[in-house]
């Protein structure tokens, strides 16, 4: 009788692991582990499911864009701070030679 008793509580504990693991969509893999499935289970979820991914591939894209013109005022900006100091200082003459001539001229009539 004993054993008949721990046969129907072996079976009805297997029968419930069965169900919960129905309801919940929980598949065991070989090793034993439990894995959630994930995969929807009507046409709308799996519509709903693609379109999704689809977004994620064009959010991906717009993100990558925004990063590339981050990038490119970045470097303009550095360029700009660049050619300011190498102009302040006087090393770049080629940007202001016709500048520089004139005021020379100036300065010249202005000490005569």
């Amino acid at each position: 009788m004993a054993s008949e008793s721990s046969k129907k509580s072996e079976s009805s504990k297997k029968l419930e692991e069965t169900m919960r693991n129905l309801f919940l969509g929980v598949s065991k893999r070989e090793g034993g582990e439990a894995q959630f499935e994930i995969s929807p289970g009507c046409a709308f979820g799996a519509l709903v499911e693609e379109r999704l991914k689809n977004m994620e591939r064009n959010l991906q894209e717009v993100k990558g864009r925004i990063n590339g013109l981050i990038f490119l005022i970045v470097a303009l900006v550095v360029a700009e701070v660049i050619l300011r100091f190498f102009k302040h200082f006087g090393r770049l003459n080629f940007l202001n030679k016709g500048k520089s001539a004139k005021r020379d001229e100036e300065r010249k009539r202005a000490k005569k």
